[in-house]
């Protein structure tokens, strides 16, 4: 986000220069912020959402000692038998929101403190500086 507020610093002070506010300015970079964290958020959602469905056709291959043992009693020259054990993945709603929560949260704290330290910038200073 830094980086884009320098990037786009040219582009503010001309904003800043034509007559918007420090309020107009920040509303722009919080917004543009907000959408950037929601879709990033989904994103990743997405992403764990694919993998985690991956992950539930992976097996594991278990052995059980002999006491677990569903073999015949006369088959004793086995110590172990190994048996493949599917992994249940599920991904809840709660888990859901919490992670797409925090990603909106971190995201406006972000675009808060970026954008009240650009809104407060001079559009002399910045066009001075280019």
């Amino acid at each position: 986000m830094l980086s884009n507020l320098v990037e786009r610093s040219r582009e503010i002070g001309i904003l800043k220069a034509v007559g918007w506010t420090e309020k107009d300015v920040q509303k722009q970079l919080m917004g543009e912020v907000f959408l950037q964290s929601l879709l990033g958020g989904v994103f990743g959602i997405l992403m764990g959402y694919f993998f985690s469905y991956l992950l539930g056709f992976l097996s594991v291959p278990v052995s059980t000692p002999w006491e677990l043992n569903l073999l015949p009693a006369f088959a004793k020259d086995t110590a172990a038998v190994a048996k493949t054990v599917r992994l249940p993945v599920s991904i809840s709603a709660g888990l859901i929101a919490i992670s797409l929560a925090l990603s909106l949260a971190s995201g406006s704290m972000a675009s808060y403190f970026m954008g009240k330290r650009t809104a407060r910038m001079k559009p002399a200073e910045i066009l001075r500086q280019l």
